[in-house]
């Protein structure tokens, strides 16, 4: 081999490195990339789990700000306190907010699901179909993002300059419900989005970080999984089959089977 073709080797190695980095969703620029209400409020009995996009370490500080791969630390006091209107702590359980569910939102807007690797995302753009989703270019980071800035601004203008965490409860509701807008009157206006995309999206986002397992981010203590009389991760059920009574088993994350 000559010396310039040993270079071009070298070069097309780094190349495919460097594609390989960018694409995996670890760093760009230093920023880490890579989560009586009618339907606002979430069933505690009756709510079920949805799918987890990325895996994450388990989230062990006690201080917010030192875990964040994506949202400040207001914003993140915002989505703490929007999604625990949607899942309100209650006699029945804890809620979203003790459940850590904020912190599993900011880790999914830092992952791979955040930049919407697995979407297809090339144009032509173009307004689809009521069944068939959003079409736009906009990532699902950008489109948490536009939403929730959305929500910060409509809370400002109705609430004298106030933070959506804030708010009282009730206030919190009321604004939520116009995003969700269900009556179909469109208070609030996004560009590229609707309110609703917004909604539901927050919506998918806190019943993930309930129900995922805890190396995600979210149901600490495995809280979302005693609600739900879930045992998690079990190694086998051989030894219980075939018993006739029923068995209680204390659940167990991922990081337990290690």
């Amino acid at each position: 081999m000559s010396e310039q073709e040993k270079k071009n080797s070298v070069l097309d190695k780094r190349s495919s490195r460097r594609t390989f980095i960018k694409n995996s969703g670890l760093t760009v620029g230093g920023v880490v990339l890579g989560g009586a209400l009618g339907s606002l409020l979430v069933n505690k009995e009756t709510s079920t789990t949805t799918e987890t996009h990325q895996h994450n370490a388990t989230v062990s500080s006690a201080n917010p700000n030192e875990a964040l791969m994506f949202l400040t630390l207001e914003q993140y006091n915002v989505v703490e306190a929007a999604a625990e209107r949607i899942f309100p702590e209650d006699e029945l359980g804890p809620g979203a907010k003790s459940l850590g569910v904020a912190m599993f939102i900011d880790h999914q807007l830092a992952s791979p699901w955040g930049l919407s690797a697995k979407e297809y995302m090339t144009g032509p753009f173009k307004v689809g179909t009521a069944t068939q989703g959003y079409q736009g270019r906009q990532k699902n980071a950008e489109i948490f993002m536009m939403g929730l800035t959305a929500l910060e601004n409509y809370t400002k203008s109705n609430y004298e300059n106030a933070r959506f965490n804030e708010l009282t409860a009730e206030q919190q509701d009321a604004i939520l419900m116009d995003f969700e807008n269900i009556s179909g009157e469109n208070k609030v206006l996004i560009t590229g989005i609707t309110s609703n995309q917004f909604f539901n999206m927050l919506k998918n986002l806190t019943l993930e970080g309930l129900y995922s397992d805890p190396m995600y981010g979210g149901n600490k203590g495995m809280g979302g999984w005693k609600l739900k009389n879930y045992p998690g991760h079990q190694m086998s059920f051989k030894a219980v089959m075939e018993k006739e009574e029923f068995i209680v088993y204390e659940p167990q994350s991922l990081s337990s089977m290690h």
